[in-house]
Formats: C-alpha cells, structure tokens, sequence
C-alpha cells in the first residue's frame, strides 16, 4: 500500500451493509412508517407538514428530558429559527423533492407571514390536485361514452 493513499482518498465509514459510505453523508436518520421507511442527511432539504421546508441540520437530546435517549431531528427554516421535531411528529416529516431543477428551495419564515403563505400554498396545491382528478374522471368518464368498431387486423 502506498505511503498517504488515504490522504488522497475522501474517509470513508463503513455502512451496515459493509458499503463505503462518504464521511459527508453520515448521521442519517431514518423516519417515514415501517412500511415507507426514508432516509435523510444533515442538510437535506425537508417539508414539514404544519410549518413549511426546512432543512435538517442536526440530532439533538430532548430540552425537557436531558437524561431521555430520545433523539429529536433540529429542523432550520428560512428567518434562522429552529425546530426539534420528536419522535412522536416525525410523521409530519418527508424528503423534499425538487423534480428537474438544481436550484436549493426557499426555506419556510416561522413568522406569521411566512405560515400564512405556507398555509395558502397547501390550500391551491390542494385544489390543484383536485381540478386533476376531476379532469382524469372526466377523460374516464368520456372513454366510456365512446363506441367503435372492434380492431380485425
């Protein structure tokens, strides 16, 4: 082996499976249900149900139980608050999914300004999935009407 090899080489932890996994991407979490298990890293990008997207910064102890084991995910948002999310909401926790772009997202504001804008993007997202599926039934529904010929060929 040669001399200051793994100088040159990113460190590197061994993984449950016994993968190499980038020193970068330690201290993953997982949360999700036992059926829809996710993985995050510090300093991915989540969406949190009641308050908008955050990232996840860091594992912290209970404030109230110090003495606990409990680990609870430090969620930052976009005015530098802070938020501990315990094991009993992390349900309200998921991956942020950016689709094609690169770009990092906006961070939520806890002020009410940024809650309120929050809350009016889960209304027309709402709305907007419900003009789809009332499009798609339509379409369905317009298929069925529909007689032709059978195919002979």
């Amino acid at each position: 082996k040669k001399a200051g090899a793994a100088s040159t080489k990113a460190k590197k932890a061994k993984a449950k499976g016994g993968e190499d996994v980038p020193e970068t991407r330690r201290g993953a979490v997982t949360i999700g249900t036992k059926e829809r298990p996710v993985t995050i890293f510090p300093s991915d990008y989540l969406v949190h149900r009641d308050f908008g997207v955050c990232q996840f910064t860091d594992l912290v102890k209970s404030v109230k139980n110090p003495t606990s084991d409990t680990m609870m995910i430090q969620c930052s948002f976009g005015d530098g608050k802070k938020v501990n999310v315990g094991p009993n909401s992390q349900h309200k926790l998921s991956r942020f999914k950016a689709g094609d772009t690169s770009a990092p997202p906006k961070l939520a504001k806890l002020d009410e300004k940024g809650q309120a804008a929050w809350k009016k993007a889960i209304v027309k997202a709402k709305e907007s999935a419900l003009a789809s599926a009332q499009d798609v039934l339509a379409l369905y529904a317009a298929r069925e009407d529909q007689d032709r010929e059978p195919c002979l060929a």
